[in-house]
Order: structure tokens, then C-alpha cells, then sequence
């Protein structure tokens, strides 16, 4: 289990953001990033939403997309982030944050990315007076599994796709 705690290098820095409706292109890169960092270039860019309706989505109070970007020489590249959206509960006047999807890319794993978006989306949420972000995982997805394990508390559930 030691192998998979994460280990910080100090080498290369990043920076962590929310992106706002004019952030676009920043939004396709964290797209094409996803596709990279999952082997899934289909279900990311098979069929790419266009700018106008990225904006839309990015001006939703909702939905919260955050991104990865180094710091390095060659202008920083965009190596992951996350997709979240604010859920309004019905049984408490309380919101909760869900993380859709979280990725790095593999040459930028284990160096706290995915902690920094994580700590991002928990900024997030104590501005907006949320105190619980969620997230699930596939169970033999054993790396995510372990890192969100060291982050938080594991509540058991079980996921089902229904066709509409």
C-alpha cells in the first residue's frame, strides 16, 4: 500500500484554477487531457462539444471544472484536472460537491496534482459554505481508490446507468 501513497516532486510546480466562462480553451485542453490521462479518446473527443455551449456550461453556477497547469518552461501545459458540479440536496437545505471526473496525465503523476485539484474543489466548496465533496471510483481501479482513501471517509454505494 506504500507504493501508491503519493510522492511530491519539487521539480516542476502547478497551478490550480477554477475555469470561468472565457476560459474555453483551457476547457478543450482539460478535455483532451482527460482522453490521454483515461485511454478514452472516444467518450472526450469523439464528439467535443463547441465553444459556445463549453461557455454556457462554464458560466453554470453548478458546475465547476478546475485545471492542472505546470509551471514550467515551456509555458505550462494543461496535465489534468477535475469536473464537478454542486448538488442541491432535498432532504437538507445543504449543497455537497460531486467530482464527475478527475484525471492527471501519466508524466505528472505522484507529484500532488491530483491532491492540488482535490484541495481546489475543497477551497471551492468552503466559499460557497459546502462542506462535503464527493467522488466515486471503479472498483478495480485500485490507485484512485487508495488516493481518495487517504483523503477522506469511504461510504459503500453501488452505481447504476439506466437507459432512458
Amino acid at each position: 500500500m506504500a507504493a501508491l501513497e503519493p510522492t511530491l516532486d519539487t521539480s516542476m510546480r502547478y497551478t490550480f484554477r477554477q475555469l470561468a466562462p472565457v476560459d474555453v480553451q483551457a476547457m478543450q485542453a482539460m478535455l483532451s487531457a482527460f482522453a490521454v490521462a483515461f485511454g478514452d479518446r472516444t467518450d472526450f473527443l469523439a464528439a467535443e462539444p463547441d465553444e459556445p455551449y463549453l461557455a454556457h456550461l462554464l458560466a453554470q453556477d453548478d458546475f465547476i471544472a478546475v485545471m492542472a497547469q505546470s509551471d514550467d518552461r515551456t509555458g505550462g501545459e494543461i496535465v489534468g484536472g477535475a469536473v464537478a458540479y454542486q448538488l442541491d440536496l432535498v432532504n437538507r437545505d445543504r449543497s455537497e460537491i460531486y467530482i464527475h471526473d478527475l484525471a492527471v496525465v501519466e508524466g505528472h503523476r505522484r507529484r500532488g496534482v491530483a491532491t492540488g485539484v482535490v484541495d481546489e474543489l475543497k477551497r471551492i466548496a468552503r466559499l460557497r459554505n459546502i462542506n462535503t465533496v464527493s467522488v466515486q471510483a471503479e472498483r478495480d481501479d485500485v490507485r484512485a481508490i487508495a488516493f481518495y482513501r487517504s483523503l477522506g471517509r469511504e461510504v459503500s454505494a453501488l452505481h447504476f446507468d439506466i437507459p432512458a
